[in-house]
């Protein structure tokens, strides 16, 4: 709701899981600051860029603390480093064993965090696995050498390699990708000054978010699938709705 201010959004959504009052305040605290808007929880979240109006709706999402958390474009609109904590949250989720259903067109997102992906076109599932094996490339191996390995050793090895393969093997350097080399550039700049602008990308997850997850009960698979397809009630409203005796 564009008049409600980034507080008054999270107490409201708050309220419809009926959190109490103490519950609310401290979640509310906790995101924010997690979200980097804690400077701006009074300003009304109409004025927001859309980069922190996802942020806020990130927030929203996760005020109930819920087990299931369907993120559409997560990181739509937010400048790199809201991505990285965008991506690092999903992350600590999935590790508290909840379940994250991510849809993107960004590729390089959904390889960072997914743990399995499908790929839809002209309605139909074209592609469905782990990323580690629809992205492998069985057919080729990488072997990294360690940087302080003597130049004469490395001639060796390379030419050990030429007399087995009976070509020149190809040779290149590991690099960073440039988000990597982006986040650090910027955690220098922070190190040389503590001045800043704008939504900050937040210090730390909302702490009842990183709490240990719960050993989930033994799984009845039988019982699971007999419960999804049990009979709905009547649309009867007493029903539904039974009134108690008197």
């Amino acid at each position: 709701y564009p008049y409600l201010t980034s507080e008054e959004t999270l107490d409201f959504y708050g309220r419809l899981f009926d959190l109490n009052r103490a519950e609310r305040r401290q979640r509310i605290e906790q995101l924010l600051e997690m979200i980097g808007l804690t400077h701006a929880r009074r300003r009304t979240v109409g004025e927001f860029s859309k980069g922190k109006a996802r942020r806020i709706g990130l927030a929203q999402a996760l005020i109930n603390d819920p087990d299931l958390i369907i993120l559409d474009e997560p990181t739509s609109g937010l400048d790199p480093l809201g991505c990285r904590q965008m991506k690092d949250l999903i992350l600590t989720l999935a590790r508290r064993g909840k379940t994250v259903l991510m849809t993107s067109h960004l590729l390089a997102d959904v390889e960072d965090v997914c743990d399995r992906m499908v790929i839809l076109y002209n309605g139909r599932v074209q592609a469905a696995g782990s990323v580690h094996e629809l992205l492998e490339q069985p057919g080729q191996s990488r072997i990294v050498l360690p940087a302080e390995l003597p130049p004469e050793t490395l001639r060796q090895v390379l030419a050990s390699l030429r007399e087995v393969l009976g070509r020149e093997p190809e040779v290149d350097h590991p690099r960073k990708d440039l988000e990597q080399f982006f986040l650090d550039v910027v955690a220098k700049a922070r190190a040389e000054s503590a001045e800043n602008t704008g939504a900050t990308a937040g210090r730390s997850v909302a702490h009842y978010l990183d709490q240990p997850a719960p050993a989930p009960p033994p799984a009845d698979v039988n019982q699971a699938l007999a419960s999804l397809v049990a009979p709905r009630p009547s649309s009867n409203s007493e029903t539904r709705n039974p009134k108690p005796e008197t």
